[in-house]
């Protein structure tokens, strides 16, 4: 895990619908980083290392849409 206050957090997970063993390979990678843009702030999201294709679909499924809440919850207080 990575924490650095108001610039990233980085962390690694194990899907448990995987059933993949629990080794480093079998782990996702997830870091969300924050960067000013002018008086904005930018998120970005970073997944590396899927060790399936059914795990890369899911995430890919499950980050676009839950990103896409907190950009609607986040656009109107622009």
């Amino acid at each position: 895990m990575q924490f650095e206050p108001e610039q990233v957090v980085q962390y690694t997970h194990l899907s448990s619908l995987s059933e993949l063993p629990d080794q480093p390979e079998s782990y996702t990678s997830l870091e969300f980083r924050l960067a000013p843009v002018g008086p904005q702030t930018a998120l970005t999201l970073t997944l590396r290392n899927f060790p399936t294709e059914a795990i890369y679909k899911h995430l890919a499924f499950y980050w676009n849409v839950a990103l896409e809440i907190v950009k609607k919850r986040l656009e109107p207080h622009l």
